[in-house]
C-alpha cells in the first residue's frame, strides 16, 4: 500500500514537471525570437543590405507567449504543480 502511495506521488510530480518542461519550451521559443529579432536590429543599424524583419520575429515572439496555448499551458503546469505540492503536504503531514 506504501510503495503504491509512492508511485502515485511519483507520478503526480512528474506530471508537474512536464507541464513545467512544456511551458519552458514555449518561453525558450520566444526568448528564442526575441534574442533573433535583437541580432536584425542590430543589422539595421550596421548593415547596407540588412536581412530579416525583428517586427516580424518580434511578433512572433509575442504571440507565442500570447496565444491561448501558452495560456493553457501555463495554467496546466500551474494546476499540476499546485497538485504535487497539496500531496506532498498531506504526505508530510500523515507522517506527523
Amino acid at each position: 500500500m506504501a510503495l503504491r502511495n509512492m508511485e502515485k506521488g511519483a507520478l503526480i510530480t512528474r506530471e508537474a514537471y512536464l507541464a513545467l518542461l512544456e511551458v519552458k519550451c514555449l518561453v525558450e521559443e520566444a526568448v528564442k525570437n526575441a534574442h533573433v529579432a535583437g541580432f536584425e536590429t542590430a543589422g539595421l543599424a550596421v548593415s547596407r543590405n540588412p536581412t530579416g524583419d525583428p517586427l516580424r520575429t518580434l511578433k512572433a515572439a509575442a504571440a507565442a507567449v500570447g496565444s491561448s496555448g501558452f495560456e493553457t499551458a501555463l495554467a496546466e503546469a500551474r494546476h499540476k504543480v499546485e497538485n504535487a505540492v497539496a500531496w506532498h503536504e498531506n504526505q508530510q503531514q500523515s507522517t506527523l
